[in-house]
């Protein structure tokens, strides 16, 4: 659809001529659209429907276009001021965040390139905030953490074990991790491994009666001390009490929440530290299915920029905000030089 825009023109007395200004234009005198560039980084990112496929789905519709333009429209939105509510979004404060990376880079079908990158997430309990690095080390994990004060709540990876050791915050386990080593012994050990299963599910079922997020700090706490803490003490008198053969799923189901152990029973004084890491885990299925989709990125410009908008489409989704409409709306209040809102400061839909 081609819009026109009538913009008149005044004189006054003196002969001066006035005439409105143009609506602001995310790239000045470009052919396309603001709502182009949206819903095209909204495909591609929040739909996770290739540039290519794109470029071919406009030809059928009868708009020539190939999938480099395509591009442009994504990193000019990519680079517009739209894009520092990322940056706001990872300076939020919070007593807990979840952490994780996952693999991204060039490695795709047909491609000489050997270079690849890893996309670390950090995520509270209303923001998500993807990076990349170069490297999955603990270097690059507290470069992203910029010397946060506080607790992270992540898997058992040994990267995150020096992470702690190297930065300035506690580190807390994700009980859903360890569940899951007893779940891998079910087959070889079921009675063991639904004695344990069992009493994990009463403490999950004890979190799910306190509201997520920081309007159920004080419901949680009283909630963990209340209910959880004996739970957590039966656990340990369970596995104290076990005898089993070295190398066994069960043994290594047992061994694993035993050397975690601290790190598993931080939540229970924490009340803003949740049980499990699952919030962070859903958070990587866009970039995950995208890396499927996209074969990686080819380039350290792209991950960058697949960052970014994962960062913003996935913290809307997190706060039920319709991602396209997040967008529009950042995007509308930077090239006003209007503050530029966060996804969970907007109403969000029913």
């Amino acid at each position: 659809m081609l819009k026109k825009h009538v913009r008149r023109k005044y004189r006054c007395k003196c002969g001066c001529i006035e005439m409105p200004d143009m609506p602001a234009r995310l790239v000045p005198g470009g052919r396309y659209s603001n709502d182009f560039a949206v819903e095209v980084a909204d495909d591609k990112y929040n739909n996770h429907l290739p540039l290519e496929r794109q470029a071919r789905k406009m030809a059928s519709e009868g708009l020539d276009v190939d999938n480099q333009t395509l591009w442009d429209q994504v990193l000019a939105l990519a680079k517009a001021r739209a894009c520092v509510g990322r940056a706001a979004a990872r300076r939020h404060s919070a007593v807990d965040r979840g952490l994780r990376r996952d693999p991204v880079g060039s490695a795709h079908k047909g491609s000489a390139s050997k270079k690849s990158w890893t996309m670390w997430q950090l995520s509270t309990h209303h923001s998500i905030y993807f990076t990349v690095a170069e490297d999955r080390d603990a270097a690059a994990g507290n470069a992203l953490l910029n010397g946060f004060k506080g607790i992270a709540l992540g898997d058992a990876a040994i990267v995150h074990k020096s992470m702690a050791r190297d930065g300035d915050f506690r580190l807390a386990f994700c009980w859903a991790h360890g569940r899951r080593k007893f779940i891998e012994a079910e087959s070889n050990d079921p009675v063991r491994a639904k004695q344990f299963l069992d009493m994990a599910a009463e403490l999950f079922a004890i979190e799910a009666q306190a509201p997520p997020g920081p309007d159920g700090d004080e419901l949680r706490r009283k909630l963990r001390n209340e209910k959880s803490r004996p739970v957590v003490n039966r656990i340990k008198e369970w596995l104290i009490g076990q005898r089993f053969l070295p190398g066994s799923a069960i043994g290594t189901a047992i061994k694993y929440i035993a050397g975690h152990w601290d790190g598993l029973i931080v939540f229970l004084d924490e009340p803003a530290v949740p049980i499990d890491n699952n919030r962070t885990e859903r958070g990587f299925r866009g970039p995950a299915i995208g890396r499927n989709n996209f074969y990686g990125s080819h380039s350290k410009q792209g991950t960058k920029v697949a960052a970014i908008f994962y960062s913003l489409i996935e913290t809307a989704k997190l706060n039920r905000v319709s991602p396209k409409r997040y967008l529009k709306v950042a995007l509308a209040a930077a090239l006003a030089n209007a503050r530029i809102p966060l996804p969970f400061e907007l109403k969000p839909e029913a």
